[in-house]
């Protein structure tokens, strides 16, 4: 939503013409988004770790651009992470408008585009709340890839990809150990 104006000085090769502007308003760019085809470890180091999966993947794709992931813990918001929206899967559908539209309850279409463009519709780990906060069942902040060690039980807050409801982010809790993620474009 910036106006941009554009100033040209015209010469012929001789003679100076008169100075001609142009503005044009830009609309709000769009967020790409995508669901990774393959799953990295819960113990990624932190969410820092999680947004180096999600670029080595749009990288691997070929999609330019930067990337973080949707994951909340190790003193992180999912919400506050990714970029303002409109948020689009890779084939142009909308997700949703912007955060709020995100974190209402529903989102138009599940985020279940991979980054080669294929399918996939099971559990994303995101250690976050419906609205975008944080569980706290993060795999000890993104640093524990053990379900069950030395006879303790350690979770991820998961969503669905398949799913529109407030499930695409947070449907319940699986141990810790591989992790599919959501990734936005910055």
């Amino acid at each position: 939503d910036q106006t941009w104006t554009c100033t040209v000085d015209v010469y012929d090769g001789e003679e100076w013409g008169a100075e001609s502007s142009s503005e044009v308003t830009i609309d709000r760019a769009l967020t790409r988004v995508f669901v990774t085809q393959s799953a990295t470890s819960s113990d990624m180091g932190g969410p820092s770790g999680a947004d180096a999966h999600c670029q080595a993947q749009a990288d691997e794709a070929d999609l330019g651009g930067s990337w973080s992931a949707y994951v909340s813990g190790g003193g992180a918001s999912a919400i506050t992470r990714i970029a303002d929206g409109p948020y689009h899967k890779l084939d142009g559908t909308l997700i949703a408008n912007d955060k709020s539209d995100l974190t209402d309850g529903s989102i138009a279409s599940p985020i279940n585009i991979t980054q080669h463009g294929g399918s996939y519709s099971s559990w994303v780990c995101t250690g976050a709340t419906e609205t975008g906060g944080s569980t706290g069942y993060d795999c000890h902040g993104w640093t524990w890839g053990c379900g069950v060690c030395e006879g303790d039980h350690h979770y991820v807050e998961v969503g669905n990809a398949g799913r529109t409801s407030d499930d695409w982010s947070t449907a319940g809790w699986n141990m810790c150990g591989s992790c599919y993620l959501y990734c936005f474009e910055d």
